[in-house]
């Protein structure tokens, strides 16, 4: 894992936010019409993607044992413990992202960007070389 590997997990994810963005512009607003229903639907996006990232950030990462000092970064990646665990959380952080993007491209809710914008950065936080300790 190096950084090419971290480089092209933020690009998917950020090219999924630019997808949403030019969506959003070319509809000129959300899919739903807003009405009473809207602000439940944008919760429950929110909501479920900020359970993935807390999920990612607090029990999978612990998960993942701590590179040692001794131990070269190829050695730590090969051991396949450590690579299903990093998995796991990355495929939780770039879910909550498309999970988060739905719900503002459904509702334009702001609670759904910013659950987004929260995946995004726990995605960055957890790239290969800070799990590593490059």
């Amino acid at each position: 894992m190096n950084l090419l590997t971290g480089t092209l997990l933020l690009l998917g994810a950020g090219f999924l936010v630019a997808v949403v963005f030019l969506i959003l512009v070319r509809l000129r607003g959300p899919i739903l019409v807003p009405d009473a229903g809207t602000p439940v639907i944008a919760y429950s996006f929110a909501g479920i993607a900020f359970t993935a990232v807390a999920f990612a950030a607090l029990l999978v990462r612990s998960r993942i044992p701590e590179r040692a000092s001794s131990q070269g970064v190829d050695g730590f990646w090969a051991n396949g413990t450590v690579r299903g665990r990093a998995v796991l959380l990355w495929i939780l952080c770039e879910n909550a992202g498309i999970v988060s993007g739905t719900g503002y491209l459904l509702t334009g809710h702001v609670a759904p960007f910013v659950t987004q914008a929260i995946a995004l950065m726990a995605l960055a936080w957890f790239a290969p070389a800070r799990i590593a300790q490059e």
